[in-house]
């Protein structure tokens, strides 16, 4: 039998550097906020999957406590993140990637050629260079990279900013 296939799109904004950003990313006015939507998502899409399947007599092998538990878990709410992250930077730097992933030279006008960039195990952009010698865990040695102007970096700062800030 033939395997179904899904399709999901979302529709664009343009920002003011011309880079196209979901309009979904907007709604929202926290960044832990959209990390829920999103794994909710990928919850709501994984069980269908699933149903689907067994549907089909197909096994698949997967965990379904989630299906059943109400509360997100550490590792939906991460790959959610993951996927938030990836999606900004496929949209920002998009020739850098694609270089990286070709493993071809970075062209000379990138503006992260300096910081030895390099994508991880998950897909995800990272700072490389010498402090890969230091004695740091690995979040902090490479970092992801993300610019000033992406609604994931806004989101973030800007809840950081909030949560530190006092009324005083």
């Amino acid at each position: 039998p033939e395997t179904p296939t899904t399709t999901i799109s979302s529709p664009v904004t343009t920002t003011d550097d011309n880079k196209k950003h979901p309009d979904f990313y907007f709604k929202f006015s926290t960044f832990t906020k959209l990390q829920r939507v999103i794994a909710y998502i990928f919850r709501w899409y994984d069980n269908l999957k699933y149903y689907i399947s067994i549907k089909q007599n197909v096994e698949i092998l997967a965990n379904k406590s989630n299906a059943i538990s109400r509360y997100l878990t550490t590792l939906e709410l991460k790959r959610a993140t993951m996927t938030l992250v990836k999606q900004c930077q496929q949209i920002t730097f998009h020739t850098e990637i694609n270089c990286l992933l070709k493993q071809k030279p970075l062209p000379c006008s990138s503006r992260i050629i300096k910081l030895q960039p390099f994508i991880d195990s998950d897909g995800i952009l990272r700072v490389g260079g010498r402090i890969n010698n230091a004695d740091l865990p690995y979040c902090k040695k490479h970092p992801i990279l993300l610019t000033k102007k992406d609604p994931i970096s806004i989101f973030i700062f800007t809840g950081y900013f909030f949560s530190f800030s006092t009324d005083d």
